[in-house]
């Protein structure tokens, strides 16, 4: 095989032209004549490398479902795609051929969808499913990491995952060989469709190496957003420590500095009330003097929307003159904050973006919520949310805080499990003429 490589890259939506050249020995061996399941004879195809996929119906890439052959853009509709045949391994041409001519990474996603969709629409098999749906998954990472991921790609990945578990639970497709002499180790599907559709792994095959999505695959299911603030409101101190005695220093699982302490309504001395209302249970956070803060580190997910959110209160009986502040910032693996941080200021004179007005603290509605919503990088590793109360000039009093909350999916369990896939509604947006094949990789044979 000689191959010639005249591609000049530019973004990874938009490569350039790359021939290979396959010796004249290729076409002379396959053995191939005219077949309406397998394709026919031919001299030269073109690959996609861009990221944009119109489907040519709704199920394209689904087992029972052969649209995909009727596909302009598919550079396999009239090239055999012939499977494995262990009486004949010498055969020259087949799918395993095809797939080793198509560049690894996001320049490769697409015509892989195509080449196993190809082949499941020729002939139904579970291995022939599962990388339909892995070149999807695929696809929509690398749509994802430049910013453009598209929803139908996402939704069609997973119901190609689907179908391997309703139509193949039981197939395994086989990696090697290994050692000597040569062993291939069967895998089955069903537990690699639960590991890509609840686990964000990192691959190490040719066709997506570490380099190309270090992160891994992105996560296909949404997860139920949750509150990842631990202690958020504020009703565990440190043990051996009580607030119904007064004063506690910080709250169990936060970190703080300066002067911030966990207060209860319920400490009464001398029968008068000293704190407001906690909007939730009976404790709150208390911060006054020189930068006196708070703050809760949890992992995040690249690419994912996280909101950080508290409830502040001026409190009357100990007003505040100063500046209160909500940060999130995003972190990478060494603790180095990554993109903007994201803040909402609090004050009392209207000169910030929320206005705390002195409150009673005797009702709910004298608390006052603060939030600030984000996209995490793609080389976030943690978010930090930060409660802050700054000191102006000496303008005394305390802020308090309540029910603070980072709401986003939370980073998977490394175990991961196979569960339930939820019913997915499926629009068919054809790709017409806003999606032009913006790249293509020219594969000549003679």
């Amino acid at each position: 095989m000689r191959i010639t490589n005249s591609n000049k890259m530019g973004s990874v939506a938009s490569a350039g032209l790359r021939t290979m050249l396959l010796g004249l020995v290729v076409l002379f061996t396959t053995g191939c004549g005219p077949d309406s399941t397998d394709g026919t004879p031919f001299t030269s195809y073109t690959l996609p490398t861009d990221l944009i996929l119109g489907l040519r119906c709704e199920d394209a890439g689904v087992y029972r479902e052969t649209c995909v052959l009727l596909d302009e853009e598919n550079p396999y509709q009239n090239i055999p795609t012939g499977e494995f045949d262990e009486n004949n391994p010498d055969e020259p041409i087949g799918k395993l051929e095809l797939l080793e001519e198509i560049p690894p990474g996001p320049t490769g996603a697409k015509a892989r969808f195509y080449l196993w969709a190809t082949a499941l629409a020729r002939r139904s098999s579970g291995e022939n499913q599962y990388y339909t749906a892995r070149a999807l998954h695929e696809l929509w990472t690398a749509q994802v990491q430049i910013g453009i991921g598209d929803p139908l790609v996402r939704r069609q990945a997973v119901k190609a995952y689907r179908s391997v578990l309703d139509n193949y639970f039981g197939s395994v497709t086989f990696f090697g060989p290994f050692g000597f002499p040569e062993v291939f180790v069967s895998q089955q599907l069903n537990l690699l469709v639960g590991d890509h559709l609840h686990r964000q792994l990192a691959t190490s095959d040719a066709s997506s190496t570490p380099s190309f999505y270090p992160n891994g695959y992105s996560l296909l299911l949404p997860v139920t957003e949750e509150n990842l603030m631990r202690n958020d409101s504020f009703e565990e101190t440190s043990p051996g420590t009580d607030a119904l005695d007064g004063d506690v220093a910080c709250s169990r699982d936060w970190t703080c500095f300066n002067n911030a302490f966990t207060t209860s309504n319920l400490y009464q001395p001398g029968g008068n009330s000293v704190n407001p209302t906690a909007l939730t249970d009976t404790q709150v956070l208390k911060q006054f003097g020189g930068d006196g803060g708070a703050f809760q580190e949890y992992p995040v997910t690249p690419h994912e929307t996280y909101t950080a959110s508290v409830y502040a209160m001026n409190w009357a009986g100990d007003e505040f003159n100063n500046l209160a502040l909500l940060q999130l910032t995003f972190l990478d693996d060494l603790g180095v904050q990554v993109g903007e941080a994201l803040e909402v200021f609090a004050d009392t004179v209207g000169g910030e973006n929320i206005l705390l007005a002195p409150r009673s603290g005797l009702s709910p509605s004298d608390w006052t919520e603060l939030s600030v919503q984000g996209t995490a990088p793609p080389d976030a590793v943690t978010a930090r949310l930060l409660l802050l109360h700054i000191d102006i000039g000496g303008g005394g009093g305390s802020i308090f805080w309540d029910d603070a909350s980072l709401e986003g999916l939370p980073v998977p369990s490394p175990l991961g499990a196979l569960g339930e896939i939820g019913e997915w509604g499926y629009t068919y947006v054809p790709c017409g003429v806003d999606c032009p094949n913006d790249g293509v990789l020219s594969v000549n044979v003679f």
